[in-house]
């Protein structure tokens, strides 16, 4: 979403390439940001729920380590940069008020929060940086009332082969953000995407070498079901979209 002009627009993002389409104009790019600008090598982006920024994780060109690259939708351009003190920044998830940006490190396997309260950018900081509760953390995901975050052990840049979930507490302060981690058998998992019904209270994991979804119990911290994927498919993330009877859809999460 960019708050500039009003439009729902379509990021493409990978290994440092990163820019936008627009979907009611033909899926004309309508904004990049420039790889010298970036100085480093990028991975993935995200939208923050201003509309104002992207977040775009950056593993090189820092003074030490690695972290999030803040790029402005007014003009494309990086207006700061934020050491997540980690080789191998991968995700990063927002607030729902946009105050703090949360961002997965694969390699130390913590969890790096980015107060982003302040006007500029170039104010925002790291100030927490928990155990994420298991190896190699890849998606994170927060409940609705945001007490807690489900955090994808992949395995990233070690095994490969996760089957658990870390949970951290994101308003607890340091080492008591740390909730342990809870067994899922979802193989090589990746995402995990909130179910739009709060009632239902649940996080679908995508998991795509074990061929399934499973849907993890918010409140009672457990697997809830398991969901076979048909003919065996290799399930990466997903979304929950309402269909209306003519086939229109509206994306819910």
């Amino acid at each position: 979403r960019d708050s500039n002009t009003g439009k729902d627009l379509m990021l493409i993002d990978g290994w440092g390439t990163f820019f936008a389409l627009d979907p009611s104009d033909d899926n004309r790019v309508v904004g990049a940001v420039d790889p010298a600008d970036l100085r480093g090598s990028g991975y993935l982006g995200f939208g923050d729920p201003s509309g104002k920024w992207l977040l775009l994780s950056v593993r090189t060109g820092f003074n030490s380590h690695g972290g999030v690259a803040v790029v402005d939708l007014k003009d494309w351009k990086v207006k700061a940069r934020i050491n997540t003190e980690d080789n191998s920044p991968i995700w990063v998830t927002f607030s729902d008020t946009g105050k703090f940006a949360y961002v997965s490190n694969g390699h130390e396997s913590t969890v790096a929060k980015i107060d982003m309260s302040k006007p500029n950018p170039a104010q925002w900081a790291l100030v927490e940086r928990p155990n994420a509760g298991t190896i190699g953390p890849y998606g994170l995901t927060l409940s609705w009332d945001e007490k807690l975050m489900v955090v994808i052990g992949k395995g990233e840049g070690t095994h490969n082969q996760g089957i658990t979930v870390g949970l951290v507490k994101p308003d607890l302060p340091g080492r008591a953000a740390s909730a342990g981690n809870v067994y899922t058998g979802c193989l090589r998992n990746d995402h995990g995407v909130l179910h739009p019904d709060p009632e239902a209270n649940e996080v679908w994991l995508s998991c795509n070498s074990s061929f399934e979804n499973v849907v993890f119990d918010l409140a009672k911290l457990n697997v809830k079901a398991r969901l076979p994927m048909p003919t065996g498919g290799s399930s990466h993330n997903g979304a929950f979209v309402a269909y209306k009877p003519d086939w229109t859809g509206e994306l819910l999460s």
